[in-house]
């Protein structure tokens, strides 16, 4: 459940925070765009969970 140093590489975490801030509507929650765009990587649970610890703080400080 715990991801690895080069799983964590791996994701593109200023995509991710880039696409959340430029998609973020007052209807969507950031962390909406956010899994959204890990879905179109095929990623969509390895950034869930990864989303969960690091990017939902990040995204709603934004």
């Amino acid at each position: 459940k715990n991801l690895s140093k080069k799983e964590t590489q791996n994701i593109p975490k200023y995509n991710i925070l880039f696409t959340s801030n430029r998609l973020r509507s007052p209807k969507k929650p950031p962390f909406c765009c956010i899994i959204s765009f890990g879905s179109e990587k095929g990623q969509s649970l390895l950034l869930a969970e990864a989303l969960h610890s690091q990017y939902l703080s990040l995204c709603f400080f934004f």
